[in-house]
């Protein structure tokens, strides 16, 4: 009988850990939910003027998670933020990427 429960408690242990991550979010939706986050970031840092934080946001998320959609719309707000800081060579470099 306790065998029985013991095995029991372990099967329950071990297939609540092979589940998803994170609030029911598989890896996929897991990574695209940070994409975003660090996507937005940078958004928002060039809504308040500050191109550099944007940079640094949208470099962390190309480099984390280069082959997402975001990933791809970060690299043209990095030329843009190159623009507003007057760094044209910079933003043709970050736009020819």
């Amino acid at each position: 009988m306790t065998a029985r429960l013991l095995t029991l408690i372990l099967i329950a242990l071990v297939t609540t850990g092979c589940g998803k991550n994170m609030e029911g979010l598989s890896d996929k939706e897991l990574t695209s939910l940070n994409a975003k986050t660090l996507f937005e970031q940078g958004k928002n840092h060039q809504e308040r003027n500050n191109h550099e934080l944007a940079i640094d946001s949208f470099d962390k998320l190309q480099s984390r998670y280069p082959f997402t959609d975001e990933a791809q719309e970060a690299q043209l707000e990095t030329a843009y933020s190159y623009y507003k800081m007057a760094e044209p060579d910079a933003a043709i470099a970050a736009a020819e990427d």
